[in-house]
């Protein structure tokens, strides 16, 4: 993963050279519980405990998370042509985080949009879809299998989803994981990954989100 991204900052370089770079950073909990909604919405078939506990995830997300040494890569090619920004600002004041990039582009936005885009998934959801992945995957039938799990997934991503899993849910209910459980080791890899991040001051609000 570390040398895909790698790769990509240095493709990025070698086809834009003078380019400026935004990258948009996100809370450590945040970024998993989207990614595993994202996950579910394709057909994944485990609930987030499942998924933490796994080692592939336990491997993939500290060097996801590892903020200070991507924006270093970036550093190290582009300069100070790198804006690093919190999601968390765009969320709580679109303007102000347009404000930044317009000041460094000089160019200026237009109206700005209140709808949320890409919505995460509800809890009913994140329940109910792992369950129905879980029982296509248990038909006999490899044809049988992939033609329900295309079905499954164009479901979920309908105005019919969120039905259908409000009643599984009602069936057989989940209790909804308030805590992301992780092995220490594992927690403190992510969080020495933004030791720096946090320094700048547009995180001074959010810190405790990426170092907490």
């Amino acid at each position: 993963m570390a040398q895909a991204q790698r790769a990509v900052c240095d493709h990025l370089h070698a086809l834009f050279p003078s380019a400026h770079i935004l990258i948009v950073t996100r809370g450590w909990r945040e970024v998993i519980r989207s990614a595993h909604s994202q996950l579910v919405a394709m057909g994944w078939h485990e609930q987030l405990e499942t998924f933490l506990a796994s080692p592939a995830a336990q491997s993939v997300i500290p060097v996801v998370m590892d903020y200070d040494r991507l924006v270093s890569w970036y550093r190290e090619l582009f300069g100070e042509r790198v804006t690093v920004l919190p999601y968390e600002l765009l969320r709580a004041d679109p303007a102000a985080f347009l404000a930044v990039v317009e000041g460094i582009l000089g160019v200026a936005s237009g109206p700005i949009s209140a709808a949320a885009e890409n919505v995460r998934l509800s809890q009913a959801e994140l329940n109910a879809y792992p369950r129905i992945a879980i029982a296509i995957r248990k038909l006999p039938s490899r044809k049988l299998r992939k033609a329900l799990t295309l079905l499954h997934v164009r479901m979920a991503n309908s105005r019919l989803g969120p039905h259908v899993a409000r009643l599984v849910d009602r069936m057989v209910p989940v209790s909804a994981i308030t805590e992301l459980h992780l092995p220490d080791p594992v927690l403190q890899e992510i969080l020495a990954g933004s030791t720096r991040l946090v320094e700048d001051p547009c995180y001074r609000d959010y810190a405790a989100l990426y170092t907490g």
